[in-house]
């Protein structure tokens, strides 16, 4: 799917587009079990487990790829802090960035979603690195 157009997730069709070839990406490495889907609201791709992926139930509750200027940006995020801390040090010792919404929309303290962030070069570098970290997406409840 390479094209040399800046790689952008605001169009709803590119983003259906590039969520089938990552789909394809994932199956080619046998990652069969996962499915990149669009976001239907924001400029974003998902990446969910074929039976889906409960939010607020286990550590790890979104994957997704978002462009940062005009890098791709890879991220799993979730909402309870202590549960993150084996996946934090994995993640931060491979270069994935942390960060944490320690208050809500009413200034209160809470809780909150928390991110790893991850810059990379291209979709297949996406896969790659999703197949490094698939151990970490299994339910750790």
């Amino acid at each position: 799917m390479a094209n040399n157009n800046p790689l952008s997730f605001e169009d709803d069709v590119a983003r259906g587009e590039y969520s089938r070839y990552i789909t394809r990406l994932l199956k080619e490495k046998n990652i069969t079990n996962w499915k990149a889907y669009p976001s239907p609201k924001k400029g974003e791709i998902l990446i969910h487990p074929l039976g889906g992926l409960p939010e607020n139930e286990r550590e790890i509750s979104r994957i997704s790829l978002q462009i940062k200027d005009g890098e791709i940006s890879f991220g799993l995020s979730g909402y309870n802090y202590s549960m993150v801390q084996h996946t934090r040090k994995v993640c931060e010792s491979n270069e994935y960035n942390y960060h944490k919404k320690e208050y809500n929309k009413y200034g209160q303290k809470e809780d909150g979603r928390w991110w790893l962030t991850k810059k990379l070069d291209n979709l297949e570098s996406v896969v790659q690195e999703f197949k490094e970290i698939e151990h970490l997406l299994q339910d750790r409840n």
